[in-house]
């Protein structure tokens, strides 16, 4: 069902699990760093656990936060206008869990603590975005200004990784910006858990024991990634479904006028055709003329058709995922399509118009 979904993300197939523990047993952000890191080092000791990450917001579930950025040599002096990416708090293990590749410098490791100057990862279109001059390498060891709140942050590039969705699968947006969670830690967080082999889902159990080993008091909601990815691709499923019940009934409505317009040419010509056979005309010859004029019919359709598609292809950019509003392999397909329904349309008054008796029909003239 995923099949050609591009989220950037290698492993869709892993588990996610969304807790939040109680500020009455958890009330310090010690405390809170403790409880994430005894859950992470629970599931990581499982055997069939390859690795396991900390995310805050979970990329496609329907929330996505973001920061105001500038680079410190060319800092606006309004803030209100710097622009905008959108951001995630993530661990160490976070990007290997979830399948990111790593293009430069270090992903966040222990290192990054809470009494160490702020640092971030980038993404590839993030970091080109703000280091215009430089490759993803150069990228790294540079200085980004942050805006979190009313707080300016000064932070410095480790690493910069590839491309991946967050708030929408058809988002050409991929700027982002990766903060640590032991040094801009949240409360409520995400655990992705990729599996070292085998079906994913087969961890629910083992992971969800190895949770309430560290609090059972704590509820944990686990489930397949694969299942926040289809959240995101419903809407375009729908959508072309929608479509294509209406492209179907359009589909027949076009083949019963195709086959009603040349039946009826038809009639009205059977002295002509007539007249064709009783001068030496072949079957073949007399198909051939009636399936012609199907043909013609639907090249003037079609060509009107394209037209008019092109000129309303913007209107249907919110429905479509995976193709453009204005793609050749879809229109050539359409075409090739009604071409088709012309044909099969004109066959049977074709084959009638070989039936017409050229005596009857110059006696009843």
């Amino acid at each position: 069902a995923l099949e050609g979904v591009d989220t950037g993300y290698a492993d869709q197939s892993g588990l996610v699990v969304e807790m939040t523990p109680e500020r009455a047993t958890y009330p310090s952000d010690e405390r809170v760093g403790q409880f994430w890191d005894g859950a992470v080092r629970s599931i990581a000791a499982l055997p069939s656990v390859g690795a396991v990450g900390q995310v805050d917001p979970l990329p496609l579930n329907h929330t996505t936060l973001s920061v105001r950025w500038a680079d410190p040599a060319n800092e606006p002096p309004d803030p209100g206008g710097w622009p905008r990416a959108t951001r995630s708090t993530v661990d160490t293990g976070y990007f290997e869990s979830m399948g990111v590749p790593l293009l430069s410098g270090r992903p966040f490791d222990r290192t990054d603590g809470s009494d160490t100057p702020p640092r971030v990862v980038l993404s590839r279109s993030m970091a080109a975005v703000a280091f215009p001059a430089q490759d993803v390498r150069g990228a790294v060891g540079r200085s980004l200004a942050l805006r979190l709140g009313t707080e300016r942050i000064l932070a410095t590039v480790v690493g910069v990784v590839e491309d991946a969705a967050h708030d929408g699968i058809a988002s050409d947006a991929r700027e982002h910006v990766y903060l640590s969670q032991t040094q801009f830690g949240t409360r409520s967080r995400f655990l992705t858990v990729r599996a070292a082999s085998g079906d994913p889902e087969s961890l629910t159990r083992s992971v969800g024991e190895a949770l309430r080993s560290v609090d059972p008091a704590v509820a944990a909601r686990i489930r397949p990634y694969r299942e926040v990815v289809l959240e995101n691709v419903y809407p375009y499923r729908f959508g072309s479904l929608l479509l294509g019940a209406f492209g179907g009934v359009g589909i027949l409505l076009a083949a019963l006028g195709v086959f009603a317009l040349v039946s009826y040419s038809v009639s009205s010509r059977a002295r002509e055709l007539g007249v064709r056979i009783a001068v030496g005309a072949t079957a073949g010859q007399i198909r051939r003329l009636v399936v012609r004029e199907g043909l013609f019919l639907a090249l003037i359709g079609g060509g009107v058709g394209i037209a008019i598609s092109i000129l309303l292809a913007g209107f249907a950019r919110s429905v479509l995922y995976g193709v453009g509003p204005v793609d050749p392999v879809t229109f050539g397909g359409v075409v090739a399509l009604f071409l088709t329904i012309a044909v099969g349309g004109s066959l049977l008054p074709a084959i009638r118009a070989t039936q017409v008796d050229p005596v009857s029909t110059l006696r009843n003239e």
